[in-house]
């Protein structure tokens, strides 16, 4: 059948002409998409002395900047050149849309030009962004990848379920060949082979964190947490100094060894609330008893760790599956089925990154 629904252009006006920003955090780097407004890219970074006028300090570059005209200009241009196309001959030998290899499928994509970033030191020009739009049901807005494509040029990745609408964005689901296996004896059951490749992955990543701690650094700090909504994001970094995190450990590759045997579970504090971090078993938001405003202890279990919930996880969000071994700086858990939010009406979860990196005493 002939398509003659919404133009993507209109699809994507609502999320290109609103409020809504999608973020990306990076080993060092985290990268804020404002659809439509701008793009930033910015590294906080605490103060290691407890009198420094400013205890967080931020790098920060504006990559591209864009305004409602000039956006609505490309909405219009696209929208004019969509609806020609329909009627004309060459739509009956090719498709309008340009396409690219995401995730492994050629997919077509719509393409938002951003410019005027700050002033590249390189080029002597603004810096610039190409945002490439791809349909995904089950994201609304995530900013999968960002990366430098020449000095001062960037692309970016954004999957949204806004384009799904159109049918030219709607790929062909593969189609998974059943194999039905039994053993040739009574043994029990050998493990899913993806889930026995996430084990050994972070087996294989342990392994390289305990190896940074043992010469890279003596004092550590716990995890940052934010929230959006019912979601949590939780990062521990086992690099950066942070006062508000630390812990004070003679022997920091110990607690880690600990921590990720499921033997020690790390804690630590953000404003009123305190936070428990047991890898592989769940995270919990606590305040404790005994104080005036809280004579009484408060305990919110955020989420726990189910390894089949994960790997679905990781199936419906290419963005947060393993980098190769020779590029991967993190790796991300799904800790789910958390308490019920009256305010979201829906169960609480945590995305747990963990980060590897090195750094030098003096930092």
């Amino acid at each position: 059948a002939v398509y003659d629904g919404q133009t993507a252009a209109d699809l994507l006006k609502p999320l290109l002409l609103g409020k809504d920003c999608s973020t990306k955090v990076d080993s060092y780097w985290i990268y804020e998409l404002c659809h439509g407004r701008h793009v930033r890219q910015y590294h906080r970074q605490s103060s290691n002395s407890d009198y420094s006028p400013h205890p967080v300090s931020v790098t920060e570059y504006i990559l591209a900047r864009s305004d409602v005209e000039n956006v609505t200009q490309q909405l219009e241009e696209l929208n004019n050149s969509e609806l020609s196309f329909r009627n004309s001959e060459e739509k009956k030998r090719s498709g309008f849309f340009k396409r690219k290899n995401l995730f492994g499928d050629f997919v077509p994509y719509v393409e938002i030009k951003m410019e005027m970033g700050d002033v590249c030191d390189m080029t002597q020009k603004n810096r610039t962004v190409d945002v490439l739009y791809f349909c995904n049901e089950k994201t609304i807005h995530d900013l999968a990848w960002i990366k430098e494509e020449r000095t001062c040029h960037y692309e970016a990745v954004v999957v949204t379920s806004y384009l799904c609408a159109h049918s030219d964005f709607q790929i062909e689901p593969r189609q998974d060949v059943k194999i039905q296996c039994f053993n040739a004896d009574n043994r029990t059951a050998k493990m899913p082979y993806d889930l026995a490749q996430h084990n050994k992955n972070s087996i294989n990543f342990r392994k390289s964190i305990l190896a940074e701690l043992e010469s890279s650094f003596k004092k550590k700090s716990i995890f940052g947490m934010e929230k959006e909504g019912s979601v949590y994001r939780s990062f521990l970094d086992l690099t950066k100094h942070n006062k508000q995190f630390q812990v004070q450990q003679s022997d920091p590759k110990k607690t880690a060894q600990r921590f990720f045997d499921r033997k020690e579970c790390l804690q630590g504090f953000l404003d009123y609330w305190q936070y428990r971090i047991c890898y592989g078993d769940r995270i919990e938001q606590f305040r404790p008893g005994g104080e005036l405003d809280s004579p009484q202890e408060i305990k919110i279990l955020l989420g726990k760790f189910n390894g089949m919930e994960h790997l679905k996880w990781l199936e419906d969000n290419p963005s947060k599956r393993p980098e190769p071994a020779e590029k991967r700086a993190s790796l991300s858990y799904l800790y789910s089925n958390g308490d019920f939010c009256e305010a979201e009406k829906t169960r609480r979860e945590v995305e747990l990154r963990v980060v590897c990196g090195s750094i030098s005493e003096d930092d």
